[in-house]
């Protein structure tokens, strides 16, 4: 199974970090600034990605308080019929000052579309050139300042 997988430890309890899955203010200041999000599980998203080039939607399909947080995603106007996954996992590190966030985009090989490797390395490239992780961190530091 293809997945992009990407971790990073954020000095800051996991209550905190986890406001930023939470408040939709938070949540633009790291992830898309122009997204529309209801972050209640169930809630729909819309934006687009960050080469301004492709409308998303999805769904905000898991929502474990302090735990997790897991979003369908959708290239609109695509050859996709499915759309992947992202989901956010936290978890405390073992002197709870910190938290351990890991990042999964998942479920390519599921789109449809016969070139899904391809989807995949784009994807790959592009959470490196995004620095989703990084922004989540900056963002908690920043506040935490």
């Amino acid at each position: 199974m293809l997945e992009v997988r990407r971790d990073i430890t954020i000095q800051a309890p996991v209550s905190v970090v986890w406001s930023y899955f939470t408040q939709v203010d938070r949540f633009r200041e790291w992830f898309s600034a122009d997204i529309q999000i209801d972050l209640a599980p169930g809630g729909k998203h819309k934006s687009i990605n960050g080469e301004g080039k492709q409308s998303i939607t999805g769904n905000v399909m898991a929502h474990e308080p302090m735990k997790r947080m897991g979003l369908t995603w959708f290239e609109e106007n695509s050859d996709w019929v499915n759309p992947i996954f992202f989901d956010f996992l936290l978890s405390a590190r073992g002197d709870s000052k910190g938290t351990h966030v890991t990042f999964v985009i998942h479920g390519f090989e599921q789109i449809g579309n016969k070139d899904y490797r391809a989807t995949y390395r784009a994807y790959e490239e592009g959470t490196d050139r995004h620095h989703i992780l990084e922004n989540l961190k900056d963002a908690v530091s920043r506040a935490s300042s």
